[in-house]
């Protein structure tokens, strides 16, 4: 009996080993972007729009706090400027002591996001989906163009054509229309702009590159 539970405690110590090796090596292969992010991920990196290392599988959906933290970085850097935040508790869960709290009260200081529900809370650890994440950033660029007084993006709501244009929630279609437009927002390879789907870390990432084109468009334009 001793020896058949040497066999199997051995057995087990062998399954836990190669278990965690295997998560050491999953650990070493992040953070990890799809092929077509990798590029313009790279060089939103350059720009220095990431706020913080990424050590993550970035393809994964995007919660609400680290949304904040995306645009907020994006402002800093296109207005070359640091936002006033309060030091105070906004949301009943969004606590001092929050590792996000800043940032979602900088966000919330300069109409970026709002509460949910009562304007109560925050639901910071919720997926965004790419309609709520297009009407943040377009709150964002109405932000960065009143600071530096510049337009960087047409206001034409005109939708671009998408196959499921119908799904776009009442209160978001002007922010997409707009931001399409401006070649921000992209479909998919088959003409879907998914509303309702969510918004990856990755793709955040490139449409703060992208926006930030913008700003250094506008900027060599003005040069010339």
């Amino acid at each position: 009996m001793n020896a058949f539970l040497r066999k199997v405690a051995t057995v087990c110590v062998a399954f836990l080993l190669c278990a965690s090796m295997g998560t050491i090596a999953f650990a070493n292969d992040l953070p990890i972007y799809s092929e077509w992010a990798k590029a313009e991920v790279s060089a939103a990196e350059n720009e220095g729009l990431l706020p913080f290392e990424m050590y993550d599988d970035c393809r994964r959906a995007l919660h609400r706090d680290w949304a904040t933290a995306f645009l907020v970085k994006f402002v800093e850097i296109a207005t070359n400027a640091s936002i006033e935040g309060s030091d105070v508790q906004v949301f009943d869960d969004v606590p001092i002591g929050h590792t996000m709290f800043e940032d979602i009260n900088k966000a919330y200081a300069i109409g970026i996001t709002k509460g949910t529900g009562d304007g109560s809370k925050f639901e910071p650890y919720r997926d965004v989906t790419r309609e709520e994440y297009a009407t943040m950033l377009y709150r964002t660029f109405d932000y960065i163009e009143q600071t530096i007084g510049q337009k960087l993006i047409l206001r034409s709501p005109k939708m671009v054509s998408f196959a499921d244009k119908d799904d776009i929630s009442s209160w978001a279609i002007e922010a997409l229309g707009i931001l399409s437009n401006a070649d921000l927002f992209r479909g998919t390879a088959e003409g879907m702009l998914d509303p309702k789907g969510v918004i990856s870390i990755e793709q955040a990432i490139v449409l703060s590159y992208r926006g930030i084109l913008l700003v250094q468009n506008r900027d060599e334009q003005n040069k010339s």
